[in-house]
């Protein structure tokens, strides 16, 4: 089952990366982590309060709610952030390769917190994992009405960018697997874990927020952004957080972290589908999600 729900959190993270990058034409990528973070907020957290009572169960110690607090805040809201901002550079597909370098951190921090390694067989599927995602990384896209020098300097500028935010994102969704492990041996109810989650993402969103001075002249100017891609775009976040609790709970992270990296595969599919004007893809981006796809049959047969 473990396998099952890594798969389906990348299928649902792929839906969520196309629908944020449908939304991001109207508006920013700030605008849209406040959007999806908020509504998850709205929704997982009263859901997992309400899960908590009506089942009876007790609540979680402190020192484990300040873990899934800091799963919100490191893969909800910082995780997020570059990968928007990624997304919004260099495309969705790209940009969620990139991001899904998470496990090469997953199999380093899993190491060094449960003293575990992956088989063989399967290092050889992770490594094939990471090996089809950074062959995808040397394909670049055009700059319209642009002079060639100033098109290679954009281009430069915006691409390395962009593969920056998205490593950043990588290690910060590893990490926050790590955490979610570790926090669901001290606790198993997987809702109100989300729920905290969430909570933990959209306090560190009010943070940041009121750091940059923005917290109440332009949280309004956010909500009027609101359509229906970014929520659909929540929606399927949200499920995904779900999802990736109950993937942790039954298989071995740097597992989890490859097979949900497995998402460009899906991505790639519903951006053809429904962003045909907006994503190119050529023999070295199949070439990539062919290697994703063996490495993760790799990882499935010989975990």
């Amino acid at each position: 089952m473990g396998v099952f729900f890594s798969f389906v959190t990348a299928v649902l993270f792929a839906l969520c990366n196309i629908y944020s990058r449908k939304a991001s034409k109207g508006i920013t990528g700030l605008q849209a982590i406040v959007l999806t973070v908020t509504l998850n907020f709205l929704f997982f957290f009263p859901l997992g309060v309400i899960t908590k009572y009506i089942q009876g169960t007790p609540w979680p110690d402190f020192s484990t709610i300040l873990l899934f607090l800091l799963v919100g805040v490191l893969g909800t809201f910082l995780g997020r952030w570059g990968l928007y901002n990624s997304i919004a550079l260099i495309g969705p597909s790209r940009g969620s390769l990139i991001k899904n370098s998470a496990p090469l951190f997953a199999i380093l921090l899993a190491f060094l917190f449960f003293y575990q390694l992956p088989t063989w067989l399967s290092f050889i599927g992770i490594f094939t994992i990471m090996a089809g995602i950074w062959i995808s990384g040397w394909k670049k896209e055009d700059v319209q009405n642009s002079t060639p020098e100033k098109e290679t300097l954009f281009q430069n500028r915006r691409w390395y960018k962009g593969i920056i935010l998205g490593v950043a994102a990588a290690f910060l969704f590893a990490a926050a697997d790590i955490v979610r492990a570790v926090s669901i041996q001290h606790y198993s109810d997987i809702i109100i874990a989300t729920g905290f989650s969430t909570l933990g993402a959209w306090l560190a969103m009010l943070v940041f927020l009121m750091l940059r001075g923005e917290l109440v002249e332009r949280h309004r100017s956010h909500f009027t952004a609101l359509n229906k891609n970014l929520v659909l775009a929540s929606c399927y976040a949200g499920a995904a957080q779900l999802t990736n609790f109950y993937a942790l709970k039954m298989l071995f992270v740097p597992y989890v972290s490859a097979l949900v990296a497995t998402a460009p595969i899906w991505t790639a599919v519903l951006s053809y589908m429904m962003l045909r004007d907006d994503e190119k893809f050529g023999a070295v981006f199949w070439t990539s999600l062919g290697l994703i796809t063996g490495g993760a049959c790799l990882i499935i047969g010989f975990k």
